[in-house]
């Protein structure tokens, strides 16, 4: 699909605004499903309860996928904007929620100067990035996304902003999970109670994973934020939580004029590191960062500010421990009774 200069709009209750996207619903597909979408100078808006806004983008819910699953999103000078409850918003993305799919998925999205935006309670705001809830997934799951000039934002309580970044949230996933995340002159957001922002990084949480889980992010001149209790912000990074992974897990991260900031109790911030809580891992714990010119902050009672670091909590490993981290120019602060690492291995 190609959009110049279009709107695309869903106003009330239960909508759902396409453009230049693939969206399943409750369906059975056997072959692949490819979606190739283009947008410059474009709006996509919906507007109410339980809305659904993709452009470039490929969604699946419900359904079975036999076959691989590729979506490429090409997005300029475009804004898409989810407004109310319970709203998505997926802009050169590939988001599956409650689906079994037998095959690799593929996500390339090239975002520049484009706003990606979900307010309300329950939002999901997927810029460039793949995300995958409550499915399995027996193949690859690869995602590159290149921001440049754009913002991504999700404001209300359990809200989620990726940006150029993997999420799987209580899945089982048969093979390789690799994000490359090349990120510059970009913001992303998320403000509210239990909110996770995820800039160039992989998070997966309440989840199983038969592979390795390899992310490689390159981030400059760009603003990572996760605000409320129980918020996690994750710029160049891995985080893990409540996980169990039968493979390595590595992080090669240059980061350069960045900000990563949790503010809330039980907050998580982590820039260039890997964080492992309460999880298994049954293979090597690898992270590489280079950081310069950057700052790091955890504010509140039991938050963890990471930079350049590995962190475990309550967790089990069966492999090496390597952290190459490189830090300079940089700050990484917590307060509030919280924990801060730099370039460093911390154990608990």
């Amino acid at each position: 699909g190609n959009a110049v200069n279009a709107a695309n709009v869903a106003i009330g209750k239960d909508n759902t605004a396409n453009m230049g996207s693939t969206q399943i619903k409750g369906s059975e597909v056997k072959g692949a499903t490819v979606n190739v979408g283009n947008a410059v100078n474009a709006a996509n808006v919906a507007i109410g309860q339980g809305n659904e806004a993709n452009l470039g983008s490929t969604q699946i819910q419900d359904s079975k996928v036999k076959g691989a699953v590729v979506n490429v999103g090409n997005t300029f000078g475009a804004a898409n904007v989810a407004i109310g409850k319970d709203n998505t918003a997926n802009m050169g993305s590939t988001q599956i929620k409650g689906s079994d799919v037998q095959g690799a998925t593929v996500n390339v999205g090239n975002v520049a100067g484009a706003a990606n935006v979900a307010i309300g309670q329950g939002n999901e705001a997927n810029m460039g990035a793949t995300q995958i809830k409550d499915s399995s997934v027996k193949g690859a799951v690869v995602n590159i996304g290149n921001v440049a000039g754009g913002a991504n934002v999700a404001i209300g309580k359990d809200t989620t902003a990726n940006m150029g970044s993997t999420q799987i949230k209580g899945s089982e996933v048969k093979g390789a999970v690799v994000n490359n995340g090349n990120i510059a002159g970009a913001a992303n957001v998320a403000i509210g109670q239990n909110s996770s922002a995820n800039l160039g990084s992989v998070q997966m949480k309440d989840s199983t994973l038969k592979g390795a889980a390899v992310n490689q992010a390159n981030v400059g001149a760009a603003a990572n934020v996760a605000i409320g209790k129980g918020s996690d912000a994750n710029l160049g990074a891995i985080q893990m939580k409540d996980a169990t992974v039968k493979g390595a897990v590595v992080n090669q991260a240059n980061v350069g004029a960045a900000a990563n900031l949790a503010v809330g109790r039980n907050s998580n911030a982590n820039l260039g590191a890997v964080q492992v809580k309460d999880a298994t891992v049954k293979g090597a714990l690898v992270n590489q960062a280079n950081v310069g010119a950057a700052a790091n902050v955890a504010l509140g009672s039991g938050s963890s500010a990471n930079m350049g670091a590995i962190q475990m909590k309550d967790t089990t490993t069966g492999g090496t421990i390597v952290n190459a981290g490189t830090v300079g120019m940089s700050a990484n602060i917590a307060i509030g009774g919280g924990t801060s690492n730099s370039a460093s291995i911390s154990s608990d």
